[in-house]
């Protein structure tokens, strides 16, 4: 999952800058990238966290049925620590798990299909929906349903704001508080 995942960040974010420079006069805002009032901050923290701890939750529920997941991801930490070094590790997490997947998610997702779901008149509820649904789909399937929820709380977001800057800040948010939660779960 993580080789296919690093694979499809790049393709994801070249494929939806290029198709949007060609199809539209104006591609960062067709994608969403507009201002974003300060009214968002608040509510975009404290819905990350609130939905980071349920997806912690989650996995601590499912990991005390003898799946192992923290197990595994201790390993693989401790072995990319091992290998690229504590600072370039720490720092590649940041980039990419903080900075980079966010951007080019929420931009595919939120930017990109989302406006193609509301073009074909799903602008509500089912909207939201198939969103979310799809949005869960990139990850591995035990995180299924918390990043379903997630789904759904970005492009709710999105939707209200109409930009993407809150649902990339929620997302990084969310990211660096799972990493930290997963960290802090090391065995």
């Amino acid at each position: 999952w993580l080789v296919s995942y690093l694979i499809s960040i790049p393709v994801l974010a070249v494929s939806t800058i290029s198709y949007s420079g060609r199809r539209f006069s104006q591609p960062t805002r067709s994608l969403g990238f507009s201002t974003a009032g300060v009214q968002w901050f608040p509510q975009t923290v404290f819905f990350s966290i609130v939905l980071a701890g349920f997806f912690y939750f989650y996995l601590a529920f499912v990991d005390s049925n003898e799946s192992i997941i923290f197990f595994k991801n201790a390993e693989f930490w401790k072995t990319s620590s091992e290998t690229l070094g504590p600072v370039f590790f720490i720092f590649s997490l940041v980039l990419v798990y903080g900075i980079i997947a966010p951007l080019v998610e929420e931009m595919f997702f939120r930017g990109f299909v989302d406006q193609a779901l509301r073009r074909i008149g799903m602008n509500g509820f089912w909207g939201i929906i198939v969103n979310g649904a799809l949005f869960s789909l990139f990850y591995p399937w035990i995180a299924i349903p918390p990043v379903m929820l997630m789904g759904f709380f970005l492009t709710l977001l999105f939707r209200r704001s109409e930009t993407l800057w809150p649902c990339i800040l929620s997302h990084s948010i969310f990211n660096f508080f799972i990493v930290f939660l997963c960290a802090w779960n090391l065995r």
